[in-house]
């Protein structure tokens, strides 16, 4: 995975995420929904420890509990850089308005999965990019390999 510079804005605190990584800057996670993906973070350049990476769907379901069909970029994984492997878990989303039902926040599969980090030392925010050496790079896969 590479930082590429991008700089983006803070997103606001919000949701414990319940890893227990003690998060400081991606916490507005979604509440788990049982549905999820998992996604291994490997060899990573120009990360120290105590950055935070965050992994995005930019058009994530994002309303709970009605069927409102609302759509955006949604926070749906985190985790902080210790200099090993990172495994982060993604909350999936749940549609099930066809039926009745209602929708729940996360990603939606077949998105792309969209990586940011946060720096701690600089307070910086950048996207990155990484090499996908299992999955495709979308949301749902079963497991989703990145270096």
């Amino acid at each position: 995975m590479r930082d590429t510079g991008a700089l983006f804005q803070p997103r606001s605190a919000g949701w414990d995420d319940g890893g227990g990584d003690d998060l400081s800057y991606f916490t507005d996670l979604p509440n788990g929904t049982g549905i999820s993906s998992l996604v291994i973070i490997e060899n990573m350049v120009g990360i120290s420890e105590g950055d935070e990476i965050g992994l995005f769907d930019a058009n994530a379901i994002t309303n709970s509990g009605d069927c409102s069909n609302e759509f955006g970029e949604l926070l749906v994984g985190a985790g902080r850089y210790d200099g090993e492997q990172l495994n982060i878990v993604g909350v999936g989303s749940i549609d099930l308005c066809d039926f009745g039902g209602f929708q729940l926040p996360g990603y939606v599969d077949n998105n792309s999965i969209v990586i940011k980090v946060w720096h701690s030392d600089t307070g910086i925010v950048n996207e990155a990019t990484g090499d996908y050496t299992a999955g495709n790079g979308t949301w749902g896969q079963v497991l989703t390999v990145i270096s």
